[in-house]
């Protein structure tokens, strides 16, 4: 409601129904719009992609490791509640999105060591052994490095692999590797 005085105008927070009301906050289309159009549309913002197949990838780390989501979590680098939020929702966040990102690599280096264990051997004894050079696999999986566990898993099964030389600047090149002119 607008009053006014002589020499002043005032505006109350009673309006008047004859009053026209301000615009909405957002312009909503009267026609060619579903619900679910409108939903998209304002809220796009807010979503979060969904990938199902957390579930199916975390239940083959398990199944090869027997791992809880404890253990999982550790080495993923993130708690346990998010290892089952990725499996139950398979929603990533920007705060699990790093932990969703190390899975596939990490089910890869873990599925190929796995197929090279011996008869009565563990996966899990393999990574927890050091290898020659002191590290764990297991701690090489924590940080990331994918290729080190790897070979750390590949000297603790197949023992240490052999000591390359040195390349030095007076060693001679072979003929096949001058260039040829």
């Amino acid at each position: 409601m607008t009053t006014t005085y002589p020499g002043a105008t005032t505006t109350t927070g009673i309006r008047n129904a004859t009053e026209p009301s301000p615009p909405p906050a957002f312009a909503v289309p009267q026609t060619g719009w579903s619900f679910e159009q409108l939903l998209i549309e304002h809220t796009s913002w807010a979503r979060l992609p969904i990938r199902p197949e957390f579930a199916k990838l975390i239940a083959q780390l398990q199944d090869l490791t027997g791992w809880s989501f404890r253990d999982l979590a550790d080495v993923l680098g993130t708690s346990h509640t998010t290892v089952g939020k990725l499996v139950n929702q398979g929603l990533v966040s920007a705060r699990s999105q790093a932990a969703a990102d190390k899975i596939e690599p990490l089910l890869d280096v873990l599925t190929r060591l796995a197929r090279l264990v011996p008869s009565g051997g563990t996966l899990i004894k393999i990574l927890n052994t050091p290898s020659p050079d002191g590290k764990p696999a297991i701690e090489l999986l924590s940080a990331g490095d994918w290729a080190g566990a790897f070979l750390a898993g590949l000297d603790v099964i197949q023992g240490p692999r052999p000591k390359r030389p040195q390349l030095r600047g007076d060693t001679p090149r072979l003929a096949a590797t001058w260039e040829l002119s």
